[in-house]
């Protein structure tokens, strides 16, 4: 047995020897823009993700040194984009400080065309059962964008978004629905969740800018910066947003039109949000939003969202004039107080709510890592 025990750790020596040289000849060639070398050390195994001590990637030596075949070669074989080092810049932002356009330009390009199935949520806790597609999550599995999260009955499960630079959390209480979505305008990365029906509670901490977070139901859009708030959606569609830090913007949602992408972009379509938002209303801390399937079918009546979409849908149709919709304050969602024995109670479970350090989260790149932060936290 011990024969055995040490022909294994002998084993192990040599393994880690022969693919840690593989490793960072790997980091040399690429930044030598040795293409062929680079191949060979990917041929003997080498971890196309490897880091040295700064965290520099291979991808990072051969954006940094304007070598693109090897940057193509490297991100056609999965080499991660987003990954940062130590500084926190990826290859993108090492190829713009060194002046090399061409390869930020490719990078910036290829980061767009993933981006929306890379927004990855990470379960730091599960109590009873959650599942994605029948698969019962576990701390450390990841979330990707548009994957229906479904919690049991006496259940609870904690979420981080990993791609946010805010302290992201989020926890889906029982019986809940939920979705994470991503969208990209000229302005901002827009990280939304979409409460499909259940309870979850958000925690938002210092959302920088170039970031926005929303949390959307089938009846509302809530956009924060940096709170804490709690959002239910019953079997009817009625929701309800309770404030218990910060504020919220707030307006009614035409979720069947502004889901539908073959005219989410249409003046037509544009106009009806426009007029949406006109009419939104702010929550702040200590109140609750509260808006039923009835009310919110009236409002999109008044505000003509049918006859939008229609026209819309009709190509040869003439846009539709913006009818300016103004809605009495007997015709918005209802606000009101919350009782101060509840206020007190949401607030002690958000303490209970921590997340990672969204810099090092970001830097992880499989389970194992992940796990450690979650186990050292």
């Amino acid at each position: 047995m011990k024969q055995i025990s040490i022909f294994y750790f002998l084993f192990f020596i040599f393994y880690s020897f022969i693919h840690g040289e593989a490793n960072t000849d790997l980091l040399e060639f690429a930044g030598r823009g040795d293409l062929a070398g680079v191949k060979k050390s990917i041929s003997e195994k080498a971890n196309i993700n490897f880091k040295d001590s700064n965290g520099t990637t291979a991808l990072m030596y051969a954006a940094n040194n304007d070598h693109l075949p090897v940057v193509r070669f490297l991100v056609d074989n999965k080499s991660d984009l987003f990954a940062r080092n130590t500084n926190g810049w990826t290859a993108a932002v090492m190829a713009g400080a060194r002046g090399n356009k061409l390869i930020k330009e490719y990078l910036e390009s290829e980061e767009r065309k993933i981006t929306k199935n890379r927004i990855t949520g990470i379960i730091l806790k599960v109590v009873g059962e959650a599942y994605v597609d029948n698969k019962r999550l576990q701390i450390g599995d990841s979330i990707l964008e548009n994957e229906t999260v479904f919690v049991a009955k006496k259940s609870f499960c904690d979420i981080q978004v990993k791609q946010s630079a805010s302290e992201f959390m989020l926890r889906l209480k029982e019986n809940t629905v939920f979705s994470l979505k991503f969208k990209d305008d000229s302005e901002d990365s827009i990280f939304a969740g979409l409460v499909k029906y259940g309870s979850v509670l958000f925690k938002i901490k210092k959302v920088p800018s170039g970031e926005k977070i929303q949390t959307m139901t089938p009846t509302i859009v809530a956009s924060v910066r940096g709170t804490a708030y709690e959002v239910n959606v019953d079997s009817e569609k009625n929701t309800k947003i309770s404030m218990y830090n910060g504020i919220a913007r707030t307006r009614i949602r035409a979720s069947e039109i502004e889901e539908d992408d073959s005219i989410s972009e249409s003046p037509q379509v544009k106009n009806l949000i426009s007029s949406l938002e006109d009419n939104g209303q702010i929550v702040s801390v200590g109140n609750s939003l509260d808006i039923s399937s009835s009310k919110h079918k009236k409002i999109l009546e008044k505000a003509n969202a049918e006859g939008l979409r229609q026209s819309a849908l009709n190509s040869d149709s003439p846009v539709a004039a913006n009818t300016k919709l103004s809605l009495r304050c007997s015709e918005k969602p209802t606000i009101k107080k919350i009782d101060s024995a509840e206020l007190k109670k949401k607030q002690l479970e958000l303490e209970e709510l921590v997340g990672l350090d969204p810099e090092k989260l970001k830097n992880t790149s499989d389970n194992a890592e992940i796990f450690s932060l979650i186990e050292g936290k």
